[in-house]
């Protein structure tokens, strides 16, 4: 680890910038950018960013503020939370406000809500929207009268559609009124918004709760005839969450809609509610050309759990795309288990490593005299997919002899699966647990995988109080990666309310200013990347200025030829594809992480984002949106857009490769 008094000799750099400009700059130059890249991907909290919060130069201040908010230290105390606040009530610098707003909603500081508040009636929009945003990822419910106002008709359109596009994550039923009113009769612009608002609320709030009266069907009826497919997908989404007293027989509409997505949407409505009367349309789509469809159908199958359909979905256990073949499996056996049962054996065995493990996941509805036997040929298979299947079905299955496997398990050479046995665990009082997961965190302690380190520390946390779970979560207090000491930090204050972030420290990395700066050259030299894959081609644009470090690493991987024949493993149909994992099961990655950086680009279709095990904890593993997905804004790193080639993204299913991908410079 470099000297970490390194950090604090950048601030004479900064006292020799240029006073600020009239207008600020929307992006610092290059020079400017790198050290404070530098102080923030340490996460150090004693670092020298104070100085720059203060700087003259308000393009240097703005950064600075998101900075802040990225090294933002959860439920610890955050030394940049006052001067945040001072800078918010206080700059003369309206983007910078704005940025010091996003930051305390990034950082989490519920203490500074009554702040927030009171900028939700800053004269500028951007600072307005900013501290609505935040508020909304904060869940305050004492923001609420003021989010409704902000919905009045004299609100810029911008802070008006924020809110809505934000505010359904406090759950109250006043904001989702004002949206109704707002599709009914508000601009145009808004409806869409609007409609996602209610869409989105309509799933965050339990049904068995009602605390919004019931949205008028006719409301609904309108969604569903909307021009805009965004809108008639929103439609589909309130019918499935029973939040609106519209007819299910308004799937039916859906279900023929000439949109791909809003088939996908309509579908997922039609399985929540367990609507028999989608079997027609999920029969014609099983027999169909299209894979996405196919693959929906066949998962909604199971829920809507109609027998007529089984024979369809037996047809589809030979489809062409193992996905949907697996998905099958999956609705074969939530309809008649014994049709599954009986093939057993035979998928278990069956050379598409899909179908092992959709078998494998359901260990549990077999016999007790065949499932320790099936069990162990799962377990030994060359696939981690379908050994974590097994483990996966080993947790939902209850008695001494699955707790003995479980703990078992606990040893095993794959850091996965023991992340998936200290998950089971955690749910149940298997004798003998506290003494296996301290041995297994030992194992764990140099291992990079965050996920599986982090399972173990909550099922030590679990332990009842036991000694010895308690001495190991002390011992994660000084973990290599400061990921785990968070949540160690954490876990133990839950148990007994001490404060132990003052000993977290920062990020152990031995990168000097130089690494800093030949990140960004790299991305300015490297803007776009082509990605070949076997169905064709996309190519991306990196987010400069907003996600630097994490496109460098994009672009680093992409050097070392990282993504070359990686498979696309995950792909759900409407909402992402995703892929960078070098074990092709979802759990994989470089061997390092790297910090998030959060920022306000939006979740559009074709945006690329990494994927994340918590906060910084991403690695190689992204993801592109297939439509816009704004409940995932300053959730995920946005750090490219596809500029072409989302029709191939389109047709990815999962199984498809990354041929290669490769770096398109500025001058070629």
């Amino acid at each position: 680890m470099m000297n970490i008094l390194l950090p604090t000799a950048l601030v004479a750099f900064f006292t020799s910038l240029p006073a600020a400009q009239p207008a600020i700059q929307e992006n610092l130059a290059d020079d400017e950018l790198a050290p404070i890249l530098m102080l923030e991907d340490y996460r150090d909290p004693a670092a020298a960013l104070a100085p720059l919060l203060g700087h003259e130069s308000a393009a240097v201040r703005r950064r600075a503020c998101l900075a802040a908010g990225r090294i933002g230290l959860l439920d610890c105390p955050d030394p940049f939370r006052p001067v945040l606040e001072a800078i918010l009530t206080g700059d003369d610098s309206a983007p910078v406000r704005a940025a010091a707003a996003f930051a305390l909603g990034e950082a989490e500081e519920r203490e500074s809500i009554a702040v927030l508040i009171a900028a939700l009636d800053d004269a500028a929009p951007q600072v307005r929207s900013a501290a609505a945003e935040a508020l909304a990822k904060l869940g305050a419910e004492a923001a609420v009268p003021a989010l409704v106002r902000l919905l009045g008709d004299d609100e810029p359109l911008a802070v008006r559609r924020t809110v809505l596009l934000s505010g359904w994550r406090i759950a109250d039923p006043r904001t989702a009124i004002r949206a109704v009113e707002i599709f009914l009769g508000g601009a145009e612009e808004l409806r869409l918004p609007a409609a996602y608002h209610l869409a989105r609320f309509g799933r965050r709030v339990p049904a068995e709760s009602e605390p919004l009266p019931p949205i008028p069907a006719e409301l609904a009826t309108e969604m569903a005839r909307h021009g805009d497919p965004e809108v008639r997908k929103c439609a589909a989404r309130l019918v499935g969450t029973n939040a609106t007293r519209a007819s299910l027989d308004l799937l039916g509409n859906l279900l023929a809609d000439a949109d791909r997505g809003v088939v996908v949407q309509a579908l997922r409505a039609a399985a929540a509610r367990g609507w028999a009367g989608a079997a027609e349309t999920i029969l014609r789509l099983l027999a169909g050309a299209d894979d996405h469809l196919r693959l929906e159908a066949a998962s909604a199958a199971g829920r809507v759990s109609e027998p007529a359909l089984v024979d369809a979905l037996l047809e589809r256990l030979s489809d062409p795309e193992p996905a949907v073949a697996a998905a099958a499996v999956a609705s074969l056996a939530a309809i008649n288990p014994r049709l599954i049962l009986g093939r057993f054996e035979f998928l278990l065995l069956d050379a598409r490593p899909q179908l092992r493990a959709a078998a494998a996941r359901r260990l549990g509805l077999t016999v007790e005299a065949r499932r320790w036997g099936w069990f162990d040929i799962a377990m030994r298979d060359d696939r981690g997919s379908v050994r974590i299947a097994a483990a996966e079905a080993l947790t939902e299955i209850e008695g001494p002899a699955a707790d003995e496997r479980l703990l078992a398990l606990l040893e095993d050479e794959d850091p996965v699966i023991v992340a998936i046995a200290a998950s089971g665990i955690r749910r149940r009082s298997a004798p003998g647990s506290a003494e296996r997961l301290v041995a297994a965190y030992r194992r764990l302690r140099e291992d990079t995988n965050f996920e599986a380190k982090a399972e173990v520390l909550r099922g030590l946390a679990a332990c009842g109080g036991a000694e010895c779970a308690l001495a190991a979560l002390e011992e994660a207090l000084g973990d290599p990666d400061r990921s785990a000491r968070v949540l160690a930090a954490s876990l133990l204050r839950e148990i007994d309310g001490r404060d132990r972030c003052g000993g977290i420290g920062p990020v152990a990395l031995d990168h000097d200013l130089d690494y800093y700066r030949r990140a960004v050259a790299a991305v300015r030299r490297c803007p776009e990347a082509l990605i070949r894959t076997s169905r064709g081609e996309i190519t991306i644009r990196f987010a400069a200025d907003e996600a630097t470090l994490t496109a460098y690493n994009f672009i680093t991987l992409v050097r070392s030829d990282y993504f070359d024949g990686i498979v696309i493993h995950r792909v759900v149909p409407d909402f992402v594809v995703q892929a960078g994992c070098p074990r092709g099961d979802g759990w994989g990655g470089p061997g390092y992480s790297i910090r998030c950086e959060i920022n306000s680009l939006r979740y559009e279709r074709g945006a690329v984002g990494m994927a994340l095990a918590g906060k910084d904890t991403g690695g190689s593993q992204w993801f592109i949106a297939l439509a816009p997905q704004p409940h995932l804004d300053g959730g995920y790193t946005v750090f490219a857009r596809v500029v072409s080639g989302m029709e191939v993204a389109d047709r990815l299913m999962p199984g498809d490769r990354i041929l290669d991908v490769q770096l398109l410079e500025e001058n070629r």
